[in-house]
């Protein structure tokens, strides 16, 4: 119906704006990280790059 219609058309759009608000907060929070801040978030670890998937325990050769 037209009206399912309108009500999901808001609600798309309220998440858009909610999405660019998260967006401009998180800009804020970078953009106050020294270099050494920024470099330590780019060289973070998944903990699958360090454990063996199939025993879940630590992968030394990795």
């Amino acid at each position: 119906s037209w009206f399912a219609a309108v009500c999901s058309a808001a609600v798309l759009a309220s998440a858009v704006t909610a999405g660019d608000a998260y967006d401009a907060q998180a800009q804020a929070i970078v953009d106050g990280f020294s270099a050494d801040q920024l470099l330590g978030q780019m060289t973070q670890l998944t903990l699958a790059t360090v454990m063996n998937g199939t025993t879940r325990t630590l992968n030394e050769t990795a």
